[in-house]
């Protein structure tokens, strides 16, 4: 669950904004990795006086089956750590 305003900070600076950001985010994952095992590895979370900040680590084991974000299917096995 993810707040309507929540901030995601990816690898490379990338951040992404909002449910909807990473509704799209996680729908071209998918989209690459049709076959992917998504798991939830690690999450913590604390209270600051401005609300709450969490963080979540997971990983990602499939192969390139489809197009899109990544570029064409290579066919290959890719492990995602997030």
């Amino acid at each position: 669950h993810y707040a309507p305003g929540a901030l995601i900070h990816m690898a490379g600076g990338r951040e992404i904004y909002g449910v909807d950001g990473l509704t799209h985010f996680v729908i071209q994952m998918l989209a690459a990795f049709p076959d992917a095992a998504v798991e939830m590895e690690h999450y913590c979370d604390v209270e600051e006086t401005d609300g709450v900040i969490a963080a979540v680590r997971w990983t990602l084991r499939g192969r390139h089956r489809g197009a899109g974000l990544f570029g064409s299917p290579s066919q290959k096995p890719v492990f995602v750590l997030g």
